[in-house]
């Protein structure tokens, strides 16, 4: 199944402490202030993702719907081009690079 604007939306909306902020035509998703998803207009989103998590998403992904080159390590993909469960692993990733680390105690 491919990935639509309400999937990505409710992807990243799924974790602990996310916000939503609008700014313009794009939705911006944060902890604590820190984004790590974007929403834009006609089916495009961008993750924040470091170099070698980008490089995998690009091999995954079919030709043409993740950018090659990050811009200011943001990683462009179009929506209707990539499978629900590997976006769902992607948004993940860019999430845990702005959340805070928990540890364990036992």
């Amino acid at each position: 199944m491919k990935a639509s604007d309400k999937i990505f939306t409710a992807l990243a909306m799924s974790h602990k402490g996310v916000d939503v902020t609008q700014k313009g035509k794009s939705s911006v998703f944060d902890h604590a202030g820190n984004a790590f998803a974007k929403l834009g207009d006609n089916r495009s989103g961008f993750l924040k993702l470091g170099v070698s998590q980008h490089a995998a998403f690009v091999e995954l992904c079919a030709a043409g719907a993740v950018v090659a080159e990050q811009q200011d390590g943001w990683t462009y993909l179009q929506l209707n081009s990539i499978d629900v469960a590997l976006l769902a692993d992607y948004i993940g990733a860019a999430y845990r690079s702005v959340a805070p680390k928990t540890r364990l105690s036992f």
